[in-house]
């Protein structure tokens, strides 16, 4: 039987106290988010990231970090619109203007894929697969 790995601690933040923080970004969102259409019609920010993003990662580095390392095991899915659109494709939504609605939908969403054992392995941490593109995205978004 497979056991599987132990988070490791990255720079005194634990997967606790880093999912914690993602948690509070997505509730943020609701309150902080900043909407404008981009050219195809999906709302986002000011700095191009779809208006449900902003404000979700609590850690962008560690988040850009997960997402580097996701990325290199998944090269057709680094692009900023194929991320978007598989992570809008698993919630469901087209275009979300709401950062809450999307926010409740992505909670809802990776805690299903955990229950159904759909989740990826990095960097020894063990993520559901539409929160290891979330990270991807950030890391796409910062690059």
């Amino acid at each position: 039987m497979k056991t599987l790995p132990t988070p490791r601690s990255l720079h005194g933040c634990t997967r606790r106290t880093f999912l914690q923080a993602v948690a509070a970004g997505l509730a943020a969102a609701g309150v902080f988010g900043c909407q404008q259409p981009d050219s195809s019609g999906m709302a986002t920010d000011a700095g191009g990231q779809p208006a449900w993003l902003a404000k979700i990662i609590g850690e962008d580095d560690a988040a850009a970090r997960f997402g580097r390392i996701y990325l290199e095991a998944h090269p057709a899915e680094n692009n900023r619109d194929v991320l978007v659109g598989l992570i809008e494709q698993e919630t469901g939504a087209t275009h979300p203007t709401d950062p809450a609605t999307m926010a409740a939908a992505l909670q809802q969403v990776v805690r299903a894929e955990y229950a159904r054992n759909v989740v990826v392995e990095v960097d020894g941490w063990v993520l559901s697969v539409t929160e290891a593109r979330l990270y991807a995205l950030v890391s796409v978004l910062s690059a």
